[in-house]
C-alpha cells in the first residue's frame, strides 16, 4: 500500500484511506489459514514488525500488542502516539518510539523506549520535550545497542542528529550529526 501524507510530521487520526489489509498465517502442510490481525481501513493502517528471528511481531494495536507465534502469547504494552518500531538483531528487545502530537500534527514531544521481551519490562531511552523534534529508533547496532534518530525540521530540509545508547547500562556511547545528503 502506498500513501503520500505530506504536510506534517504527525498523521491525524481523523483521516479517512480507502485500502484495508491484514495480517493472516497459511498453514503449508493444510492450506488453511488464520487471521493474526483483521483487516482494517483506518489511516495509516497498521505497524506490523516482525522480529529477525520470526518469533514475534510487535504491532500498534492497542498500544503495542507484542504477540509470541510459537506460544501464542499476547503482551500489551500501554502506550499512545507509537510512531516507529524496531527490533533487535536476537528478537529479544523492542525499540519503539512515540509522540506527542498537537492539533495541527505538530509533534509537541518524543520519547524511545525498550522493551525486554525477557523480563516484559520497559525502559526509557532517551525523551525530548521540545516541539517538532522527532526521534525515532534507526537501527540496532549490536543486540545491546541502539542507534536514535533526531530529526530536526528547518525551512529546506531535516537536520538529523544521531545517539547511540547501551540499553544495558542506560549510557550514551555516542553523539553525532548525520550529514544530509545533496
Amino acid at each position: 500500500i502506498g500513501f503520500d501524507g505530506g504536510g506534517n510530521q504527525c498523521f491525524p487520526e481523523h483521516l479517512a484511506f480507502s485500502a484495508s489489509y491484514g495480517l493472516y498465517q497459511l498453514n503449508l502442510n493444510n492450506g488453511s489459514w488464520a487471521t493474526l490481525l483483521p483487516p482494517t481501513d483506518s489511516f495509516p493502517g497498521y505497524g506490523v514488525r516482525f522480529s529477525s528471528t520470526g518469533r514475534r511481531y510487535a504491532v500498534n494495536l492497542n498500544g503495542i500488542t507484542v504477540a509470541d507465534l510459537r506460544s501464542g502469547d499476547l503482551v500489551q504494552i500501554d502506550t499512545s502516539g507509537v510512531m516507529d518500531l524496531l527490533w533487535s538483531p536476537d528478537g529479544r528487545h523492542l525499540a519503539y518510539s512515540v509522540a506527542n502530537c498537537n492539533e495541527s500534527g505538530w509533534v509537541q514531544s518524543a520519547a524511545v523506549f525498550v522493551w525486554d521481551s525477557s523480563t516484559n519490562q520497559t525502559q526509557e531511552i532517551f525523551s525530548i520535550a521540545t516541539e517538532k523534534i522527532l526521534l525515532y529508533p534507526e537501527v540496532w547496532i549490536d543486540n545491546s545497542t541502539l542507534r536514535v534518530s533526531v530529526e530536526k525540521p528547518t525551512v529546506t530540509h531535516p537536520l538529523y542528529e544521531i545517539y547511540d545508547f547501551d540499553i544495558a547500562s542506560g549510557s550514551l556511547i555516542l553523539w553525532g550529526t548525520a550529514t544530509p545528503s545533496p
